[in-house]
């Protein structure tokens, strides 16, 4: 790791100015550590961007972690989505569907639409409070086969072929949890 450092310029609010000032003076660090924080922190949860063989179901559980932020701060749509997630599939490797994708929109802006289609694709009463959770826990079964519930991820039918790579290339993921169920107890199938 090069320790090497680069001037980086760009324009920010004055009101995000004033908050990263009150948070480095809350840390006890310079405004610069800070901004190097950031960029760490968001390089890190971002790391399966820079790999651009990783597509499909196996760049899903990242883009769901961070799913708001793009709808919200980059005005991510559908097609954004699609781009990101299935642009480039090789012949093995599986997408995420468009309805999916504009569902992922919509209950990213809290829309009561996407409460009203998941509660029917899921077949369950989906709380608009909890809306997030609801539509995470539909793609994890949907895509990667597995359930999530209050103790945990829990396996509801057989893997699919790319999530040994999923759990190799996903750090910071959930589906780390599964290895530990795997490891510590019980697999429910």
């Amino acid at each position: 790791m090069s320790l090497k450092k680069t001037n980086v310029s760009f324009r920010i609010t004055h009101s995000d100015t004033k908050k990263i000032k009150r948070i480095s003076n809350r840390l006890g660090i310079k405004e610069s550590e800070f901004f190097r924080f950031m960029v760490r922190s968001t390089l890190n949860q971002l790391m399966l961007l820079q790999d651009s063989e990783v597509k499909g179901v196996r760049l899903l559980p990242s883009v769901l972690d961070i799913a708001r932020d793009l709808v919200l701060m980059l005005d991510f749509d559908p097609d954004r989505f699609d781009q990101l997630l299935n642009s480039g599939l090789q012949l093995g490797q599986r997408g995420v569907d468009y309805k999916d994708l504009e569902l992922l929109v919509l209950a990213m802006t809290n829309s009561p639409c996407a409460v009203f289609t998941l509660s029917e694709l899921s077949e369950q009463q989906v709380d608009q409070n909890n809306l997030t959770e609801h539509l995470k826990s539909y793609f994890y079964k949907k895509y990667l086969g597995v359930s999530t519930s209050d103790d945990g991820l829990h396996l509801t039918k057989g893997l699919p072929e790319d999530i040994d790579r999923v759990k190799q290339d996903e750090r910071t993921t959930r589906l780390t949890e599964i290895d530990k169920e795997f490891q510590e107890g019980p697999c429910y199938v």
